[in-house]
């Protein structure tokens, strides 16, 4: 007997009715089987109704149709699941059915994940919540669906937590649809409201199977790899003194598309920073511009020649001084300049600094204000320092 109790919903796609006795009970028992399919609609979804190209919910053929689908300021909406993905990622999810009076007291929904063909199921879902399981004739559909309708006090809505999703490894688009009903639990075959969504996510176009920096000869060795490419762009290596700013030092192109390891490496041969830890990462960036970062990896360098050892204050005011901390090898003329994010000119000054350590003072032009990069040559060659005036 097909029990109005309750919910079920699919998802645009997909009419799903539980695979639990007890859910959707307002068909009277002479027509708790298909006549067409000779399936029970309360132990699988009807021939049909399960495909990618159906459009069918539990809204319009039969079930919960008393109202329009998204009608009466309803909605359904998950959060948790990734605009861009991680292929073979899992993301914890939730699922929230929304009506608009607080007059409803039975929930249920459905949820799967297509190619943007809406012809193959992408990723596997999974559940930990006791009102949700992939099974049966959902699980080769690739859906997740409530099993269980939970039974509630009269509120306008309820939330479906502990859901999860595991991304594909071979990426591409994936659109999840879904749906929710929202039950007056009076057994009958009307009252009930049925609301529909989707949304769409990409995967990373990289892949990062590994990052790591090492000390070389004094100088500073990046070496990744990926374990998938798709439409991947280039690389950017940057670096920061403070885990905060980071500056760019390099780029490298990336293959393109890939399903296999591919390695690379970068020699940061000017680390500049020495006696505390220097901070790297990977910008990764896509065909269309998109972008991600990797890990943050940091080492600190034992100093053999001159550097800065700290800029202060940072953030600083225009028109106020800046105190560079420079621990010279020898006594030497330093040249200081001040460059724009666009790489103009904006000071340069010489200064004096004496073996051991120095603090130079530099005045801020009074109309600078913005990001920039204090660059310093000296023995050692160019420092950089990420510089912001307010």
């Amino acid at each position: 007997m097909l029990q109005k109790s309750t919910y079920i919903l699919v998802l645009i796609v997909i009419f799903i009715v539980g695979t639990s006795a007890g859910l959707y009970s307002h068909i009277p028992p002479q027509h708790s089987t298909s006549k067409t399919t000779g399936v029970f609609f309360s132990f699988r979804p009807p021939q049909g109704y399960t495909g990618a190209t159906s459009g069918m919910t539990c809204g319009n053929v039969g079930c919960h149709n008393s109202f329009a689908v998204n009608s009466v300021g309803g909605n359904v909406n998950v959060v948790g699941l990734p605009t861009v993905y991680t292929p073979g990622a899992t993301y914890n999810f939730s699922l929230t059915i929304t009506h608009g009076a607080a007059d409803r007291t039975r929930w249920g929904f459905s949820i799967a994940a297509r190619n943007t063909l809406n012809t193959v199921s992408l990723g596997t879902f999974s559940s930990t919540n006791p009102n949700a399981s992939p099974n049966g004739n959902e699980l080769s559909h690739g859906a997740l669906p409530s099993t269980t309708a939970p039974i509630t006090a009269a509120q306008n809505s309820y939330t479906f937590n502990n859901l999860e999703w595991t991304a594909p490894l071979a990426g591409g688009a994936v659109t999840f649809y879904f749906a929710g009903v929202a039950s007056d639990n009076a057994n009958a075959n009307a009252g009930d409201y049925v609301y529909t969504a989707s949304t769409t996510s990409g995967a990373l176009p990289i892949s990062l199977y590994s990052f790591d920096a090492v000390v070389k000869n004094n100088n500073v060795l990046l070496s990744w790899q990926t374990a998938q490419e798709i439409n991947s762009n280039y690389f950017k290596i940057q670096k920061s003194e403070d885990n905060s700013q980071f500056i760019d030092i390099g780029k490298v192109d990336a293959s393109g598309n890939s399903s296999l390891a591919k390695s690379y490496s970068f020699t940061d041969n000017n680390p500049f920073y020495f006696e505390k830890p220097i901070y790297y990462r990977l910008e990764m960036v896509d065909k269309d511009g998109s972008k991600t970062y990797s890990k943050i990896e940091n080492i600190v360098l034992k100093a053999t020649s001159t550097y800065i050892k700290s800029i202060y204050p940072n953030p600083l005011k225009a028109g106020s001084t800046l105190h560079v901390n420079l621990v010279s090898k020898d006594n030497e003329v330093v040249l200081i300049k001040l460059i724009d994010n666009d790489g103009r000119l904006i000071k340069s000054m010489e200064l004096n600094a004496q073996k051991g350590s120095n603090i130079l003072d530099v005045r801020m032009p009074v109309n600078a204000i913005g990001n920039y990069r204090l660059v310093v040559n000296s023995s050692a060659g160019v420092i950089q320092e990420p510089l912001i005036i307010r």
